[in-house]
Formats: C-alpha cells, sequence, structure tokens
C-alpha cells in the first residue's frame, strides 16, 4: 500500500459509480487513479475528487502505466475560498488550467509539488487583491517548467521575441514570432518580481487582457499541443 499527497488534475466519470483521475503526487508526480463506488446515490463522494482538491491518498501501487487503485482518500486541505468565491474559482481554475497542459512529468517533482501547493494556498487564504495574480502566476510557472523568458528589456530591445524568450532590437522578417511593442513592456514590467512587487503594478483591463494573450502565444509555442484555456475569457470577465 501507498501514501501519498496530491493535486487533482482531472476528474472523469467512469461506469456507473467510478471516477478516472488525474492526480499529481508528491511521491510519483502525475499518476492516474480509479476510485470505485464514489458516485452512488446514496452516498455521494464526488465532490472530494474534484479538480484542484489536495487529497492524502492510500493507493494500492501499480506497474508502468496502469491505473492505480485509490482505497482511501481525504481532504489534505479544505478550501475556504477557492470552490466558494467566484472570482477566485475563476483565477484557480485558469491556473489550473494551463498548470495540467505544462506539467507531465510522471516522477517525483518535490520543488514543483511545493510550489503548487503553496500558489493555490495562497489564492485560498488571501483571496482579495489578486487581480494580477494569474499573470504573476504563469510567469513563475514558466520557470518550473524551463521556459523563463529572459529580463533583458531594454530602450534598445524592446520586442519580445516569443521563439527565443528574449527581447530584441527588431521584428527582423518574421513578426510571427514576436510580441508587439507593448505587450513585450508589459511582459517586462512582471520579470523576475515578487508577489508583494507584482501585486502593485498598475494595469487595467485592456493591459491586462493583452498580456494574457501574449502569454497564452508563449506557452502555445513552446508547450506541444497547448490550447487556449476555456477559462481565459471567463476571467478577463471577472478581472475586468
Amino acid at each position: 500500500m501507498e501514501k501519498s499527497i496530491g493535486i487533482v488534475f482531472k476528474s472523469l466519470p467512469y461506469g456507473e459509480t467510478s471516477l478516472i483521475l488525474d492526480v499529481f503526487t508528491e511521491t510519483e508526480g502525475l499518476q492516474s487513479f480509479i476510485v470505485s463506488g464514489v458516485r452512488k446515490k446514496k452516498k455521494n463522494l464526488q465532490a472530494l475528487y474534484q479538480v484542484m482538491q489536495m487529497l492524502e491518498i492510500v493507493y494500492y501501487p501499480s506497474k508502468g502505466d496502469a491505473l492505480r487503485r485509490i482505497k482511501e482518500a481525504n481532504a489534505h486541505h479544505k478550501y475556504q475560498s477557492i470552490f466558494y468565491d467566484i472570482p477566485t474559482t475563476s483565477l484557480a481554475t485558469l491556473m489550473m488550467d494551463f498548470t495540467r497542459q505544462s506539467v507531465k512529468e510522471k516522477e517525483a517533482n518535490p520543488i514543483l509539488f511545493s510550489f503548487l501547493i503553496k500558489h493555490f494556498l495562497h489564492i485560498d487564504n488571501e483571496p482579495k487583491k489578486l487581480a494580477n495574480y494569474h499573470i504573476f502566476y504563469l510567469l513563475q510557472l514558466c520557470q518550473q517548467i524551463g521556459i523563463k523568458p529572459h529580463n533583458n528589456y531594454s530602450f534598445s530591445e524592446p520586442f519580445f521575441n516569443i521563439r527565443d524568450g528574449a527581447f530584441s532590437d527588431s521584428l527582423e522578417q518574421d513578426a510571427l514570432f514576436y510580441l508587439d511593442q507593448k505587450q513585450s513592456e508589459l511582459l517586462s514590467l512582471f520579470l523576475d518580481k515578487t508577489w508583494s512587487e507584482a501585486k502593485n503594478i498598475k494595469m487595467n483591463r485592456d493591459m491586462r487582457h493583452t498580456l494574457l494573450d501574449a502569454l497564452v502565444k508563449y506557452y502555445s509555442y513552446h508547450l506541444e499541443n497547448f490550447r487556449k484555456p476555456k477559462s481565459l475569457d471567463i476571467l478577463k470577465v471577472i478581472f475586468a
């Protein structure tokens, strides 16, 4: 029998009463699980396994990529805001949409695991003044997955090259791989900032939308099969 803490990345119905889960675990990275009997009418435990839940799980070991079977599970942290406050829910959903398209490691990564726990707990415990948090988080996540942009913005190098992950002095011939000057300038404001610094960056609705669109372009180029999250449009409305 194995034990671990994990964050639910995906939860899908299976059969009449079961769920198939993708869980990023502290001990084995991203793994798939099956949990049975949790969708019974008399005792529906499905909410315990919803996306973003932090769980303490006990499960039967399995070889290779076979599904691991969960024997028991409990909430590792009972959210106060993420599932109950609309702005926080929207923010957390966008963070998770980017995260599950970015994190594919099927082996332990304690640094990345601690990073995810820290950020989801932060927005749950401090749900106020988070208007810039999604931008801050997405740039922090870039560092965790090895695509951190270089912070070399200057008057002489004002254009961000998506392909190279660095600022350049011109658009060269193919503007497709560049952010425009406004997007590049906004991106530079957040690079290498702590949250205490990033939360005080003055941004209006259009600026946030512009920068979010730029980050979608960046992720789409560097991550195979990355798709624009549907939650992006919802968050743009919430944090207008």
